[in-house]
């Protein structure tokens, strides 16, 4: 943060929070105008903190075209850890702490 402070002293233009929790709140104190910030994530806090929600519709016609590009090696999706199902609490606890560098797969035998 104190590098962003750094090059932006007057604070950044427009952010967009992927990670949520502490990250958000963090974030939300380096942006100019709360209206050009946007979470992926942490819908509930957006009144809370004056930001905006973005999301997406998930659709079957929308999945057909990303399991198209995945099987052209068009789409490339990072796996960071697979857990089995029995090890579902401690995929959740890697979730949360918002370090896991691509994908928690959760696998089902």
């Amino acid at each position: 943060m104190d590098r962003v402070r750094e090059l932006a002293p007057e604070g950044v233009t427009v952010a967009l929070d992927a990670i949520g929790g502490s990250a958000l709140d963090d974030s939300v104190e380096l942006v100019k105008d709360r209206n050009r910030f946007a979470t992926l994530v942490d819908f509930a806090r957006t009144e809370e903190l004056g930001v905006r929600a973005v999301f997406s519709r998930r659709s079957q016609d929308r999945l057909a075209e990303l399991t198209a590009l995945y099987a052209e090696d068009k789409l490339r999706i990072e796996v960071s850890r697979t857990f089995p199902l029995e090890q579902a609490a401690d995929a959740h606890r890697q979730i949360e702490t918002g370090h896991a560098r691509g994908k928690i797969v959760g696998t089902v035998a």
